[in-house]
């Protein structure tokens, strides 16, 4: 969920804040014409859906922090937008390579989200993005020279490997949270992943959604 805050005045900011809570984890950086974006990483039922974009949800859910509700009272930002709200989950797209100059099947590459879906928290998703881009042209520059899916299966592989690194990496970042060990959010998070729980479809699990 993401809220844009402003004031009157619509002051420069200059850093960005991460803090976790109980039922989540906060995220707020500065926009380019004053004022906030504050994003709410959390597990959303949709039963609470509406209640979501009253001011009372936010309110509730600031004061569950212990320093960014001081500093967003301290910077005055006492208008809120609107929430956005994105349902989004880790996933994996596993790739099938098959290509043939024979007959008419084609290389059906993957880059980016459409690729691997990662949690913010404990990933570099623009990186990542830009790499698995990068990778794809490579394979179709290759494909264009030599008509083999030598080139298209070690990308597969690649973006196989990062997806196991991410999952290693974010079970190990969540577990650093030890204050909110037993509260459901935390507590799924710092369930092992397994990539063959991912692969091929959108997974509803707790411990996939972030």
């Amino acid at each position: 969920m993401c809220w844009q805050l402003s004031n009157t005045d619509n002051p420069r900011i200059h850093s960005t804040f991460l803090e976790a809570a109980p039922s989540g984890w906060w995220y707020a950086a500065p926009r380019l014409r004053g004022g906030l974006s504050l994003f709410f990483a959390t597990d959303l039922k949709q039963s609470i859906v509406r209640d979501v974009k009253t001011t009372h949800y936010i309110a509730q859910k600031l004061n569950e922090t212990t320093h960014l509700k001081h500093w967003i009272k301290d910077l005055n930002l006492s208008q809120f937008s609107a929430p956005i709200i994105r349902h989004h989950s880790v996933q994996y797209q596993q790739q099938t390579v098959h290509v043939s100059s024979q007959t008419s099947e084609h290389a059906f590459l993957l880059a980016g989200d459409a690729a691997i879906c990662l949690d913010p928290l404990s990933s570099h998703g623009s990186t990542n993005a830009i790499w698995s881009g990068l990778q794809v042209a490579e394979c179709v520059d290759h494909l264009h020279q030599q008509w083999s899916s030598n080139r298209c299966n070690a990308y597969r592989k690649a973006i196989e490997r990062s997806m196991i690194h991410h999952l290693n990496d974010r079970q190990q970042i969540y577990e650093q949270e030890t204050r909110f060990r037993d509260h459901p959010f935390w507590t799924a998070r710092r369930e092992r992943c397994h990539l063959h729980g991912l692969c091929n479809k959108q997974s509803d699990h707790p411990s996939q959604s972030f």
